[in-house]
C-alpha cells in the first residue's frame, strides 16, 4: 500500500514554487534594468555617431582622400551600435518573459498554499520502500 510522504505537502510545494517565482522575477527585473541602462547608453552613442558623421567640422578636418575611409568606419560603427541596441532590446524582452513566468508561478504557489488544488490526498504518493 502507498504511504503519504510528508515531503509532498501542499505547503512545501507552495514554498518551493514561491521561492522559484521570486528568483525568476528578480532575475527578470535585473535583465530589464540592465538592458534598459545599456540601451540608453548605446542610443546616446548612436545619436553622437550620426551627428558626427554629418557635421561640417568633420568634413573640414579630413582631406577628401580619407573621406571614403571615414564614411566606411562610420557605417561600421553605426551597424555595430544598431546590433547592440537590438541585442539589449532582446534581453529586456527576455526579462519581461521571466517576470511574467515568475508572476504566474507566484499565483500557482498562492493557490497551492490556500488549498485550491485539493487536499494532500491528491498530491503524488510514494510507494513504501522507495527511497531517493
Amino acid at each position: 500500500m502507498a504511504k503519504r510522504d510528508p515531503l509532498f505537502t501542499a505547503h512545501r510545494l507552495a514554498r518551493s514554487l514561491g521561492a522559484v517565482a521570486i528568483l525568476l522575477a528578480l532575475l527578470g527585473l535585473g535583465n530589464i534594468l540592465f538592458a534598459t541602462y545599456k540601451y540608453e547608453q548605446y542610443l546616446g552613442l548612436l545619436s553622437t555617431a550620426t551627428s558626427d558623421q554629418t557635421s561640417p567640422s568633420v568634413m573640414e578636418d579630413f582631406p577628401l582622400t580619407n573621406l571614403r575611409e571615414l564614411t566606411g568606419r562610420a557605417e561600421q560603427n553605426f551597424r555595430r551600435i544598431k546590433v547592440r541596441l537590438d541585442f539589449y532590446a532582446f534581453v529586456a524582452s527576455g526579462g519581461k518573459v521571466l517576470v511574467g513566468a515568475g508572476l504566474v508561478m507566484a499565483v500557482v504557489a498562492i493557490l497551492a498554499w490556500i488549498g485550491v488544488f485539493g487536499d494532500e490526498a491528491n498530491l503524488p504518493l510514494r510507494q513504501e520502500g522507495f527511497r531517493s
